[in-house]
């Protein structure tokens, strides 16, 4: 399963160089995620809130290939990889858009 989130970088993502800080970057990730709970119809006060199903981040990274700067267009896109029954795995490949 795949889904496609697309979002501008604003100022607020960026560092004192300009430049995407790295824990913003987790943060769009998330934020692409959450879209895609709302894409299926989830409502996510109840998701987050729920006493029986709990859905923790157990591992994060990412590798920096070029920066991302104030102004790009990025498209965030998810796959997923069911890893058992009980785990799954959610991949993020993030491009920087065409800009002329």
């Amino acid at each position: 399963m795949k889904f496609i989130y697309s979002r501008k970088i604003r100022f607020a993502d960026t560092d004192s160089a300009g430049v995407v800080y790295f824990s913003q970057l987790l943060s769009i990730c998330h934020e692409a995620y959450e879209e895609y709970l709302l894409s299926l119809d989830v409502d996510l006060k109840d998701f987050f809130r729920s006493q029986t199903v709990a859905i923790p981040i157990i591992h994060a990274e990412i590798d920096f290939l070029k920066p991302l700067f104030c102004g790009d267009t990025i498209t965030v896109n998810l796959s997923f990889v069911n890893l058992s029954p009980k785990l799954f795995e959610v991949n993020y490949h993030i491009e920087k858009d065409q800009q002329e």
